[in-house]
């Protein structure tokens, strides 16, 4: 009767550990009673506080994992913020090249017009100078010299002449060239 007596407590004892092993890792819901009397038993005493270190330090792990993965959240959101941001000041910079460009353009362009304008003025001016030169020459002198040039200077100079100046000097000109010089004023005439 002894062996079956001492069965039986050491059958106990295994299921009562068992049930406190498992009440303790949390496999089973365990009262608070089961908790203090595991912390009274010194064999079980060491497991517990194992088991105690160990949530804490899952429960620190999953903070940390956490704040990880806020601070993952945030980094990510700035880096595409960031992105957004390069795009826009890409884009930007390609619209400011483009414009630069087109102001260039534009510059070089007035440039041409007003080297175009200053040879013109020079044209016009020296023009000018040679129909008040003409003007003061007798008429056959300056109809001769009018004969002797090209038409297109020669209507340019009769242009800017006043008609009582330039009148005389047609008149002292070669017929045909008179009449083309005199149809040419008409055409370019506003």
């Amino acid at each position: 009767m002894a062996k079956w007596f001492l069965t039986i407590l050491a059958l106990l004892m295994a299921v009562t550990a068992a049930f406190v092993v498992l009440a303790v890792t949390d496999v089973i819901e365990p009262g608070a009673w089961v908790q203090a009397w595991a912390e009274r038993s010194p064999q079980l005493r060491p497991y517990l506080q194992t088991y105690r270190r160990g949530q804490e330090a899952g429960a620190w792990i999953d903070e940390q994992e956490q704040r990880l993965a806020v601070a993952e959240q945030e980094l990510s959101q700035r880096e595409q913020e960031l992105a957004a941001a390069w795009n826009t000041l890409s884009q930007q910079s390609v619209a400011l090249d483009a414009r630069e460009s087109n102001i260039t353009d534009q510059l070089n362009e007035l440039e041409e017009q007003r080297n175009q304008l200053a040879a013109l003025q020079g044209e016009e001016a020296n023009t000018m100078l040679l129909a008040d030169m003409y003007s003061d020459m007798r008429p056959g002198d300056a109809a001769a010299i009018f004969e002797r040039m090209d038409e297109a200077t020669a209507l340019a100079i009769l242009r800017v002449m006043n008609p009582r100046q330039s009148a005389p000097i047609m008149a002292d000109m070669d017929r045909d060239l008179a009449a083309r010089l005199s149809q040419r004023l008409k055409d370019a005439s506003p």
